[in-house]
């Protein structure tokens, strides 16, 4: 191939466009041809129907010089995917008894069934593709070349996928001309604005050398900042050296917002690096959020050394009765209060013996439920054994944004809490 390579990620599938499943596996694709060094410009989703496939081929074939497909290889007749790739490479179906017999031996070895047509027609394969073989499943890759353009089909199944990628596909993509070395480092903020965020860091964004740039993606009170570089492979060293000094400089701009390197794991990851340096342990109660502080911090390897567990005590009743919240305190201070979240906290605090609690206590919405606070009105309070605080946010009014943003702010609260300890 000559020049940039250019490719795009084809999906193929009904359940995609219509919200039933999420498209994880352009999200992999994209990241891992990016990290190859392979500039993606076109993401694609197409029909489960022979002109869908064969219109979305040509659209592709016209604009990249790379194209990776996945989904559509099942046993089943609603997968025409086969008859549209032979349409488009103007070929036929050939029975291939390599793959018929790497199939026996899987339904012998693994799936222990027998093998059906449906089964069976999966070694029916274009005569002019080259076979990737798929150890892990009954759908084989397919790979094509034609006028320029490397037309890849994988199955759709993620994990399938994957391993055909990795094993199969990533070695020859590594020998394609025209690739590029892309460059990526990112930084996590908390506590400060996309807009903030940019203001403060505008002169260093203005002076930034050819061929480098900074993109902020934000997300609940958090942003991203992921610096790029996009350079030859001559270059790759001197580039590697140059957004490592970027980074620092970044860094020590936003100190007070800087919440670790995305590699790294981020806020989640500095806990426990402080809770276990330190040999604090934590414990969670927690209404609205629903366990999803302590998913997020128990998303760590390792977090059982410090994380001690969550008190999930979404209804009322389930904090009178669990944590032992006075009835009398709820009555008097609505449930949705400072009092009951520091009650709640000094409660975990008290019955798993940590050294600090985090609860919370909000109204997410739609509906208000038990208290008559305002939708997006929360309380994260911290506990120890030196005393109880509780804080007061306003996290507006998407039930979601309500929840994401209460998590990320009671993680840096605890993060700021451990520091001290």
């Amino acid at each position: 191939m000559n020049g940039q390579l250019v490719a795009e990620i084809l999906s193929i599938g009904d359940e995609i466009l219509i919200g039933q499943i999420t498209n994880t596996n352009a999200a992999y694709l994209g990241t891992e041809l990016t990290r190859l060094g392979i500039q993606v410009d076109y993401i694609s989703t197409c029909r489960d129907t022979e002109k869908a496939i064969v219109d979305a081929l040509t659209l592709a074939n016209n604009r990249a010089s790379l194209i990776i497909v996945t989904g559509g290889l099942g046993p089943t007749r609603d997968d025409v995917t086969k008859n549209a790739i032979c349409q488009f490479f103007n070929t036929s179906l050939e029975f291939n008894e390599s793959v018929y017999d790497h199939l026996k031996h899987l339904f012998a070895t693994y799936i222990k069934v027998p093998m059906n047509q449906n089964n069976r027609d999966q070694a029916l394969l274009p005569k002019t593709c080259e076979v990737l073989f798929n150890e892990h499943g009954t759908a084989p890759g397919m790979w094509f070349a034609k006028d320029g353009v490397d037309t890849v089909f994988l199955p759709g199944v993620p994990f399938e996928m994957k391993s055909l990628f990795e094993n199969k596909v990533l070695p020859k993509l590594q020998l394609l001309e025209g690739r590029r070395v892309i460059l990526n480092k990112t930084l996590l903020t908390y506590g400060i604005g996309e807009s903030a965020l940019a203001e403060r860091i505008e002169d260093i964004e203005n002076n930034l050398p050819q061929g480098f740039s900074l993109a902020y993606l934000p997300n609940f009170g958090r942003v991203r900042l992921r610096i790029s570089a996009n350079v030859s492979a001559a270059e790759e060293k001197t580039a590697q050296q140059e957004i490592d000094r970027i980074a620092e400089v970044l860094k020590e701009r936003f100190s007070d917002a800087y919440s670790g390197e995305e590699a790294d794991g981020g806020l989640e990851a500095r806990i426990g690096k402080v809770a276990s340096d330190k040999k604090l342990t934590i414990v969670a109660a927690e209404s609205f959020t629903s366990g999803r502080i302590a998913g997020a911090i128990t998303s760590i390897p390792g977090s059982s050394a410090y994380f001690l567990g969550s008190y999930v005590t979404y209804a009322t009743d389930m904090k009178v009765n669990v944590l032992g919240v006075s009835e009398s305190l709820i009555q008097k201070y609505s449930v949705v209060s400072a009092e009951v979240a520091s009650a709640m906290a000094k409660a975990a605090l008290e019955k798993s013996g940590a050294n600090l609690a985090v609860a919370t206590t909000g109204n997410a919405g739609p509906s208000k439920g038990d208290s008559t606070a305002p939708i997006g009105e929360v309380f994260i309070a911290l506990a120890t054994k030196a005393g109880v605080m509780a804080n007061s946010f306003s996290m507006g009014t998407h039930r979601e944004r309500v929840v994401q943003r209460s998590v990320n702010k009671a993680l840096e609260l605890i993060y700021t809490e451990l520091l001290k300890l």
